[in-house]
């Protein structure tokens, strides 16, 4: 007889415990969608305009979709309109991205990879602490790296500034 009811009282728990799972499991993704789509609104917001005329850009609000898909203000920021001086464009500034990106992602990784398969079998007393220590550490450790990176390639004169 005990063993009834502690069977049934078990089910009942677990079909409770299926239900509150079910809605924290739609209350996650409903969290994760919202946070997705603040992150991503700035990105939506910059396509949408640049899909524009400039008179829609003037008269509308920046959410209304474009009235026709018009490329030619990618084009003009690309290469620029060719009026002189104070023309400025994005093809060289790109490949100037292009040529630091690439080797610092690559180099960097390839360091990490390397000096984080060594630390993790390298074991004394307190390495959990300097672990810790190492792993906040990282990002500013990237900046600096990156600062290094571009001050060569401004060096080595393969940077327009």
């Amino acid at each position: 007889m005990q063993d009834n009811i502690n069977s049934s009282s078990y089910q009942q728990l677990e079909q409770k415990s299926k239900y509150t799972n079910m809605f924290l499991r739609w209350f996650l993704y409903l969290v994760l969608i919202l946070f997705a789509s603040y992150f991503i609104f700035p990105l939506y917001v910059m396509i949408v305009t640049s899909l524009k005329t400039m008179e829609e850009i003037r008269q509308g609000t920046l959410l209304s979709w474009p009235s026709g898909l018009n490329f030619d203000s990618w084009a003009v920021a690309w290469g620029g309109r060719g009026y002189g001086a104070g023309d400025t464009f994005l093809r060289p500034y790109f490949w100037n991205s292009i040529k630091m990106v690439v080797p610092a992602v690559f180099f960097s990784t390839f360091i990490g990879a390397m000096t984080g398969y060594v630390l993790t079998k390298w074991r004394f007393k307190g390495d959990q602490w300097v672990f810790l220590f190492l792993l906040l550490d990282v990002s500013f450790l990237f900046r600096q790296f990156c600062y290094r990176w571009l001050e060569r390639l401004e060096f080595w004169g393969y940077l327009i500034l």
